[in-house]
């Protein structure tokens, strides 16, 4: 069982996540910019979210971890530049340990183009239609309500990774991290929906289940979760088009009016078609990962140590 817990930590905590705070370094889109200038905008206050009121407070020191090295209400520019101290951390162990010097090149740029990707991964949900719109994340966020987002995609094939954090902005400042995992980081008999549930209950506490009707009128589970007056954490069923298991941390003052103010402003309809999103996602991914093993997932549970 220890192994067991071990893996649902590391993937409740995530690799990238073991970042150290530090100077914030590096720029951001210049729609981030222009989003920080003038007088910050005011939020409208809607009611509570609806079926969150019953749900169990979390545990503020596991959710402290998770957070580490990012906070709600940061700028695109402040996240990014917690990003570039993490990547420049990495490469710089591993140029320390060549003496090559066309190698140590071949690393620094390396290190470049995972900040570029990174970079060019802002995106403004401004109402022109976008990729993300039929993906992992289409729930997530609308259109028209001065909301953005930033990717930080971490794959290595021989380490077992492949897992993707999303930074979510409203009027310019992170309000919510979403985390999705590759099932085929946990070891095989163990990729269920039932053994992550159980993972992150033994984490954070006994969650409130929430339920959705499937297209065959049948009830499934679509989340689990947790919140106080201050944070709103969903550990999220998408498995069944996927393949991940996804955590959703969210400033729960910002979950309290978002909903509204995205009906007043934006009010839409989504289609649903989980055919496409799967279509969709296949196509976007790219990273064959090796068969899953413990070690591989604890060694993302301690941060890659």
């Amino acid at each position: 069982m220890i192994g067991n817990t071990k893996l649902l930590w590391a993937l409740a905590c995530g690799f990238a996540l073991s970042i150290a705070s530090g100077p914030v370094t590096g720029g951001m889109p210049e729609a981030a910019a222009k989003a920080r200038k003038g007088k910050k905008k005011k939020h409208k206050r809607g009611a509570r979210s609806q079926a969150s009121d019953a749900a169990p407070a979390v545990d503020h020191k596991a959710i402290g971890e998770l957070m580490n090295g990012f906070e709600f209400g940061m700028s695109p520019k402040q996240v990014l530049g917690v990003l570039y101290k993490r990547i420049d951390e990495k490469y710089k162990d591993q140029i320390a340990a060549t003496t090559d010097v066309y190698e140590q090149d071949k690393l620094r740029e390396k290190a470049k183009k995972e900040k570029k990707r990174i970079y060019a991964s802002y995106t403004k949900f401004d109402g022109k239609k976008k990729t993300w719109d039929v993906s992992i994340i289409d729930t997530e966020f609308a259109h028209g309500n001065d909301e953005a987002m930033l990717v930080f995609w971490e794959s290595d094939p021989e380490k077992n990774i492949n897992q993707r954090r999303f930074f979510f902005f409203v009027d310019g400042e992170l309000y919510k991290m979403y985390l999705a995992f590759d099932a085929r980081m946990f070891p095989e008999g163990k990729r269920t929906f039932a053994y992550f549930h159980q993972a992150m209950e033994g984490r954070y506490g006994p969650g409130k289940v929430v339920f959705e009707e499937d297209k065959y009128g049948d009830q499934r589970i679509k989340h689990v979760e947790w919140r106080d007056d201050k944070y709103y954490l969903r550990a999220i069923n998408r498995l069944d088009f996927y393949g991940t298991f996804c955590l959703a941390l969210s400033d729960a003052r910002v979950e309290r009016w978002i909903h509204d103010r995205r009906a007043e402003r934006a009010p839409e309809k989504r289609d649903d078609n989980r055919i496409i999103d799967a279509v969709v996602e296949d196509e976007n991914s790219s990273t064959t990962l090796t068969e899953s093993n413990e070690d591989a997932v604890d060694r993302i549970l301690r941060g890659g140590k």
